[in-house]
């Protein structure tokens, strides 16, 4: 395991997300996030595929933010298919 050097160290307790680092040799971009914020994105992304409820809910949640709910949208609701 690598440790923080005193500049690093710095840098995350002066910034308020992550701290990007730049490797200078390949230019690739690096992020250093607390533990608590990886371990959270790790479980974020090993949930897999949503129960057929839970789809159904982001569904719902979905339409409301697009305003399905809308009372002015209800005259949609009478329209016929054609």
């Amino acid at each position: 395991m690598t440790e923080l050097t005193p500049e690093l160290r710095q840098a995350i307790a002066a910034a308020s997300g992550p701290v990007e680092l730049v490797d200078p040799l390949s230019q690739e971009h690096y992020f250093v996030v607390s533990e608590a914020i990886y371990r959270r994105l790790i479980a974020t992304l090993e949930l897999g595929e949503p129960s057929d409820e839970e789809r159904k809910a982001q569904l719902q949640a979905f339409g409301r933010a697009a305003g399905w709910e809308d009372p002015e949208s209800a005259i949609f609701d009478d329209l016929k298919p054609q």
